[in-house]
């Protein structure tokens, strides 16, 4: 892969604009439209340099919000699964915590390379959360997937996330109201609990993007914390 000039990557104020336009436009059904459209992996590529500074000074958004819910439920010697790695940002604040046994998987490969500087991670790679993962059953103690749904109109992955999680393990999710109800994955969180295949340990409601007005007044843009338990 060729490497990428520092000029080829959207700064700051570029994403700041490319977001203002992008959410005006909205579905049919009121969704707000993801600046990321459906070109996820080059935008994110673009997206990687600015990415850290934009989530934390534009949206107020700190991965530091989950890590107690990560703690409560998952140790730090445990093989946990980052599904949307992004550039490692979780992975960041749980190596503060002697988390050192961290996969990550990401469909931009700009971001992973970033998630690679802090070598918080044993294993990173590229993923489409749209197939399958490519990982044995029962192979994970927990998987962590924070912000990422949001972007992945795809409810049957959460079953692809208990196939590979170890009967007992934990999973991790924390996503838009809006989206993660729009795109099916409430209901087959649910369907999901009814069938026996895992159970809720865990809900709340709680604004991540505390920059943001919007956000703030606007209920259904708030984030859904879940934490579900593989059943034996």
């Amino acid at each position: 892969m060729s490497k990428q000039k520092s000029e080829d990557f959207m700064n700051l104020e570029e994403f700041r604009n490319r977001y203002s336009d992008a959410s005006q436009t909205l579905f049919k059904d009121g969704i707000e439209y993801s600046i990321l459209g459906n070109e996820t992996q080059n935008e994110y590529d673009l997206l990687a340099d600015s990415y850290d500074v934009f989530m934390r000074e534009e949206f107020g958004w700190y991965p530091e919000y989950i890590i107690p819910i990560i703690r409560k439920f998952v140790f730090p010697h445990q093989l946990i699964l980052d599904a949307g790695v992004g550039t490692g940002l979780i992975g960041q604040e749980l190596a503060r915590y002697n988390y050192k046994r961290l996969w990550g998987i990401d469909i931009s490969t700009q971001m992973l390379e970033k998630a690679k500087t802090d070598g918080n991670y044993e294993c990173l790679n590229w993923a489409d959360l749209y197939k399958p993962l490519a990982f044995e059953d029962n192979f994970f103690d927990a998987i962590i997937s924070i912000g990422v749904l949001i972007h992945v109109n795809h409810p049957q992955l959460l079953r692809e996330f208990v196939r590979v999680t170890k009967r007992g393990g934990h999973i991790i999710l924390a996503n838009r109201i809006d989206r993660f109800r729009a795109f099916g994955f409430m209901d087959e969180a649910e369907n999901m609990t009814n069938e026996g295949l895992w159970t809720s340990l865990h809900h709340n409601i709680k604004n991540y993007c505390t920059n943001m007005t919007e956000y703030i007044n606007t209920p259904d843009l708030h984030y859904t914390e879940d934490v579900y338990q593989v059943l034996e």
